[in-house]
């Protein structure tokens, strides 16, 4: 009786594996070459909820990252037309949505009746390195994604880069296999299950996690002035912005330049790699550079602002100089770096004149 019955169930356990690997086969990644993989797993299906207080007001809010890993709702890779692709500082994922410079733009060319909108690619962490790595790990995966533009707000990840020579693709926290064999069949298994991307769909369709994540703007931003690094580069002044273009005219930028021009050569080459993955997808690319509460005093910022509209003059790339017309406040920074939702106004405020006039 008892053999008869662990028959049973060893027969019932061996059909359902067998239907299982069938499904797997038929309906999985595993012999696909679109399947996103293990290097962009992290960065799709997000749904976290954030908790702001800003300016008096507590804000709460959820962040998205849809199934092809585009921040906000589901969208076809076909349907996008234009594509943000920047760090932390494009991503802005700590601030309702509709206060980021992407949706102030959309909403900007709503409002001028463009049909047009631009979907945001940011990811925390990327500098150029990261931008090819979406073109190399992400974009190849995507059916029948041929957007017209490319827009690069690029500059700030560039400063913490320290190595000018290897490309391991690290930047923006990427998810990248490894040699440990645990790991590897973790990693493989994930990335190309039918049944665990269904899991994450539905998971990502209905589960958000109860505990919001807080975060005190308005307490950073009183922080900001007196915080050990500002103290460092503003040399323990009160706060002023420099503006770049008018640092620019003051300063021998050349021999700046030829001090940094290891650093400079393998922005500009990224730069250029960018240009011509972009022209790939019969697209435009547009380059912007950014700038940080500390302007140009950072002189390493100075230099390669400078050689990022120098180059794009030389190549007749289309660029908007961001840095060279903002004047900036403190109010616009919450840490030196990241924009509040004034600042992130105050930039789509600046970039999107030329910006509409080049998407058009």
């Amino acid at each position: 009786m008892i053999k008869n019955f662990l028959k049973i169930i060893t027969y019932n356990l061996l059909v359902l594996l067998i239907t299982i690997l069938i499904i797997e086969i038929f309906f999985g990644g595993w012999f696909r070459k679109d399947n996103l993989g293990a290097y962009f797993r992290e960065h799709r299906m997000k749904k976290i909820p954030y908790k702001i207080n800003y300016d008096g007001n507590e804000h709460e809010f959820v962040y998205l990252r849809n199934y092809y890993g585009f921040i906000g709702e589901e969208i076809e890779p076909k349907d996008i037309h234009s594509v943000f692709i920047g760090g932390s500082t494009a991503d802005e994922r700590w601030k309702p949505r509709h206060f980021s410079i992407v949706e102030q733009i959309n909403k900007k060319l709503a409002k001028d009746s463009i049909d047009i909108r631009i979907t945001n690619a940011g990811i925390e962490g990327q500098s150029t390195v990261g931008y090819i790595a979406n073109f190399k790990f992400w974009f190849p995966k995507l059916k029948e994604f041929n957007p017209k533009f490319f827009i690069f707000y690029t500059g700030i990840n560039e400063l913490l880069r320290q190595d000018y020579n290897t490309f391991d693709y690290s930047d923006g926290h990427a998810k990248l296999i490894t040699n440990d064999k645990r790991d590897l069949l973790a990693d493989t298994i994930k990335s190309k299950s039918i049944f665990y991307d269904s899991l994450r769909k539905t998971k990502h369709k209905y589960y958000t996690r109860e505990k919001s994540i807080f975060m005190d703007l308005d307490a950073s931003i009183k922080k900001y002035p007196f915080s050990e690094y500002s103290k460092k580069v503003l040399k323990g002044k009160n706060y002023n912005y420099l503006n770049f273009n008018n640092t620019m005219k003051e300063k021998n930028m050349e021999n700046l330049v030829e001090k940094e021009k290891y650093f400079i050569n393998f922005y500009l080459k990224n730069i250029d790699t960018l240009a011509n993955y972009s022209k790939e997808y019969s697209a435009i690319p547009i380059f912007i550079n950014q700038a940080t509460a500390f302007g140009a005093h950072i002189e390493k910022h100075l230099i390669l602002n400078y050689s990022l509209k120098k180059h794009c003059i030389d190549k007749k790339y289309y660029c908007i100089d961001l840095a060279g017309e903002l004047d900036g406040k403190l109010e616009y920074w919450y840490d030196g770096v990241h924009t509040t939702p004034l600042g992130s106004k105050i930039i789509a405020d600046e970039i999107y004149p030329l910006l509409k006039k080049m998407l058009q």
